[in-house]
């Protein structure tokens, strides 16, 4: 009964955290669907011939919502399994690290992995708010149908997670001597080299993981779980390849679990950004033949009939393509980066708690010396 009530109470805030801005928000895509057609008397399925041009998976996170009803339990679980699964593999990135050093590293190199992903992955964890953010107002911007603000949300939030990325990055690196020399203390100052390395590397790919949240949270908002896993999966697995490689194998120790890292971060990223550029691109495939077809039938109409009728202008069609997005990309203003700081505040206070606790039990775990913090480190892996 113990264990059930321990999964319940560890799970459930992961599992509200996600599904809620998806299936609860006021605005979201099912929601308001929902309300609206109980409202009406009625379902009311929204249909576009464009849409059916695409496979299910590729018309979700760049095209327009085509599911305007409730979510079956069937539906809720295929879309919360994968995504819970997108947050277990997170913490499985660490104990890979944990585990292979431990193995081929010395003590102190272990040891220094609990104060080195506190600072990297802690400081990061407070910016999850951004990810939240996107979500919700991507789902909002897909149930309202317009192009325009789906594609200004992602742009948006694209942006300032690259400029929150590069400034988390560059305090990780400038402020990394103290920090872990504060984390670590007096008892376990052996470990200060081995975390200055680590977090060092680590901060390079600060950018790449915070640009892969928020893609992520924009495909999530499209009810694609799918997609977001695979790249964690994709990232997994390089970093498990890159750590028994460099640090089993060419005995680069804490450092080699870093570069794993670095390059497991990369690597999910670019997958994201190649799966969204084949989306496009089938996009704008698919709109230049719809302009062909139309401009053909505008043309056989004015053979007929002898008047003259415009052909139908591109920038009309409904799909997000690569000359829409040269167009239309702008910098985000005062009052659109408000809008996602409206996430941050309840949400910054509750994860900078939880982070706090953290960071404590790591500083108490130091101040017993090199082993004990060390055990910490392993602790923690295993059960966080």
């Amino acid at each position: 009964m113990i264990p059930i009530i321990f999964i319940v109470v560890i799970f459930s805030p992961i599992v509200k955290s996600l599904l809620i801005p998806i299936y609860s928000h006021p605005k979201s895509a099912l929601n308001s669907g929902f309300i609206r057609s109980v409202q009406q008397g009625s379902f009311h399925t929204f249909n576009s011939l464009r849409m059916t041009s695409l496979s299910e998976r590729e018309s979700l996170a760049l095209t327009p919502s085509s599911n305007d009803i409730a979510p079956s339990v069937g539906e809720l679980i295929k879309f919360g399994l994968p995504t819970l699964g997108i947050w277990l593999l997170q913490p499985i990135l660490s104990l890979i690290d944990s585990s292979v050093v431990g193995i081929g590293g010395s003590v102190a190199a272990l040891a220094a992995l609990g104060p080195s992903i506190i600072w990297c992955d802690g400081t990061l964890y407070l910016l999850q708010f951004l990810g939240m953010a996107t979500t919700n107002l991507y789902a909002t911007a897909l149930n309202e149908g317009k192009r325009d603000k789906r594609l200004r949300v992602l742009t948006e939030s694209l942006f300032i997670a690259a400029i929150l990325g590069t400034l988390l990055g560059s305090i990780q690196f400038i402020f990394a001597h103290p920090v872990i020399s504060l984390l670590s203390g007096i008892s376990a100052a052996e470990v200060l080299p081995y975390g200055m390395k680590y977090v060092r590397i680590r901060a390079l790919g600060a950018p790449a993981a915070l640009l892969t949240i928020v893609t992520q949270a924009a495909f999530l908002a499209s009810k694609d779980a799918v997609t977001p896993l695979k790249a964690v999966l994709f990232g997994t697995g390089i970093n498990l390849v890159g750590d028994i490689i460099l640090v089993l194998f060419l005995n680069q120790g804490i450092v080699g679990a870093a570069l794993a890292t670095l390059f497991s971060q990369l690597g999910g990223f670019f997958y994201l950004v190649w799966v969204v550029y084949n989306i496009v691109k089938k996009n704008s495939i698919i709109a230049k033949e719809e302009m062909k077809l139309e401009n053909k039938r505008v043309s056989e109409y004015q053979k007929l009939l002898g008047n003259k009728i415009e052909t139908k202008d591109n920038n009309k069609n409904e799909l997000i393509t690569f000359g829409y997005i040269a167009q239309s990309v702008k910098l985000p203003t005062s009052k659109d980066l408000s809008k996602f700081l409206s996430f941050a505040g309840n949400l910054f206070f509750i994860l900078f708690c939880k982070q706090i606790l953290w960071t404590y039990a790591t500083m108490c775990a130091a101040s017993s010396g090199t082993v004990g913090l060390a055990a910490h480190q392993v602790t923690s892996s295993t059960w966080v």
